[in-house]
């Protein structure tokens, strides 16, 4: 009995685990949406009807020299499947379709029967990438047909694109069940418009754009020659402890595998191209096009990235190559952390300026609050400040009297800070003083009356603050005539706050 409930309990929760297809993109009958692909060198259409059906192409369209392309911008996922109906007609003689879906190459060839029937051929083909990060998802279909499209053609229907999306609010992941959410995108380059983006050609050159497939492209053909590199620095980057980079790369001309390098700081990745794709397509001139998908993770935690790419000059003609998009992700510290190994908020070394550490995790810090107040007149005590007040900071050994505003950061080391604050008495005069009590009394501040004696006297606090969650204190302190007070700022409600931790007024 128990050994069921827990089988039933463990199907229960791989259900839950599993995600669902969604459908961005399809082309139905009623064939609504062909304007989102680009299409070169086509004899007609772009719809024809075959056998009571409609296609995107077909008898009289797509034919020689024919070939189109699709690029789509997907949003966060870690899986695609596409799926359509091809369609020979005609009178094929064992000439091969290409589809190329990102780094993916799908070719078969095609027979006519000959005679009166060339057997139309409708093939049914569904294709998955497990694993697909990348925001842009590109597909480019020919052929090696070689007479009049009225004698051999091709086309399809039933297209639809499906993907596996992240959890909400996650930009990038790469299962349905793994805590993908400390993942931030810092920089996006080359998903829609294409411009240089600071990128440099061997540091001497802006990078520019050309055109394969019908597809805007950053380098390509006649820009980016093999062996060349193209450089980037990312400045200011929050603070994190791994970093994740999805890139589309296109090389065009390569007849054999060639080597990629992407160097991340001093770090260098190797990954190899493979010559997969045997029909030419139109790239400024027609040549082999290779699409690579890349997705690099490496250990990171400096505020700043040197970026690098290139491949290897390993080929005996001219090949090039490009970047279509290109994601550069973080995995970012919990909330306040400064340093760490992980996202979780135990996973913290050191905390952020303003925050400290309570029971092992970092919290904003909250103000210091007295320990012990002591409050006393010094009657004929000669006096050497100018002015109202004399403020003594012992840790520090600091000594403030001028009228103005002062600020000063004391050490997170520091947990006790003893003020001595001297005030200059006038005869009958009432000296207001508040101290700040703490966070969880009914009180946020303890106030004190006192009156001097005589002008000879001197009133004297003594107080001693403390911290509560050790951090960096950042103090300002304001004195006049007749007021003297230390503020502090700290973090409240994501903002910088100035709190008052001591007063004393004539």
């Amino acid at each position: 009995m128990k050994l069921n409930f827990y089988l039933g309990f463990l199907q229960f929760c791989f259900v839950l685990s599993q995600n669902t297809w969604s459908t961005i993109y399809a082309l139905l009958p009623g064939l609504n949406g062909t304007d989102s692909w680009f299409m070169n060198n086509l004899h007609g259409g772009p719809i024809s009807n075959c056998n009571g059906q409609d296609l995107f192409g077909g008898h009289g369209v797509f034919g020689a020299t024919t070939f189109l392309s699709l690029n789509l911008q997907l949003p966060p996922h870690y899986s695609v499947r596409i799926s359509l109906t091809l369609w020979k007609i005609d009178s094929w003689d064992a000439e091969i379709f290409q589809l190329i879906y990102d780094d993916n190459v799908y070719r078969n060839s095609f027979c006519g029967s000959g005679g009166k029937s060339y057997k139309e051929l409708s093939v049914p083909l569904i294709f998955t990438i497990e694993s697909h990060f990348s925001q842009s998802l590109v597909l480019i279909m020919t052929s090696n047909l070689n007479e009049d499209p009225y004698n051999e053609s091709w086309g399809f229907r039933d297209f639809i694109i499906e993907i596996l999306q992240c959890p909400e609010g996650c930009l990038f992941c790469q299962d349905y069940i793994s805590d993908c959410k400390l993942w931030n995108n810092i920089a996006s380059y080359w998903q829609n418009s294409i411009n240089s983006e600071g990128w440099l050609i061997d540091n001497n050159q802006q990078l520019i754009s050309s055109v394969c497939a019908g597809i805007q492209i950053a380098g390509g053909t006649n820009i980016l020659q093999q062996g060349q590199s193209i450089k980037k620095l990312i400045q200011n980057v929050p603070k994190h402890f791994k970093i994740q980079i999805v890139l589309k790369l296109w090389v065009m001309g390569i007849t054999q595998s060639q080597n990629f390098y992407l160097k991340i700081d001093e770090q260098v990745q190797i990954i190899v191209i493979n010559a997969l794709s045997v029909l030419n397509i139109e790239c400024v001139y027609s040549q082999l096009v290779n699409i690579k998908n890349i997705v690099i993770n490496a250990d990171h935690s400096s505020p700043e990235i040197k970026l690098e790419m290139y491949t290897e000059n390993n080929q005996s003609q001219s090949t090039y190559w490009g970047v279509k998009s290109f994601d550069l992700y973080v995995a970012q510290c919990s909330i306040g952390c400064e340093d760490c190994n992980g996202g979780l908020e135990t996973q913290c070394s050191n905390c952020l300026k303003k925050w400290g550490f309570l029971d092992g995790i970092c919290i904003p810090a909250p103000p210091l609050e007295y320990t012990n107040i002591r409050i006393y007149q010094s009657q004929g005590l000669k006096t050497n400040f100018i002015n109202q007040f004399q403020l003594y900071i012992q840790q520090l050994d600091q000594t403030f009297t001028e009228i103005g505003q002062k600020k000063l950061i004391i050490d997170k080391r520091i947990t006790f800070c003893s003020f001595l604050i001297s005030v200059k008495c006038q005869e009958k005069i009432k000296i207001e003083s508040f101290f700040r009590n703490c966070n969880q009394c009914d009180d946020a501040q303890i106030p004190f009356s006192n009156y001097c004696l005589n002008e000879s006297n001197t009133v004297n606090f003594s107080v001693i603050l403390a911290d509560t969650v050790q951090s960096e204190k950042e103090l300002i302190i304001n004195i006049s005539q007749t007021k003297v007070e230390i503020l502090q700022v700290i973090i409240q409600n994501d903002i910088e706050t100035e709190v008052r931790i001591l007063k004393i007024e004539l």
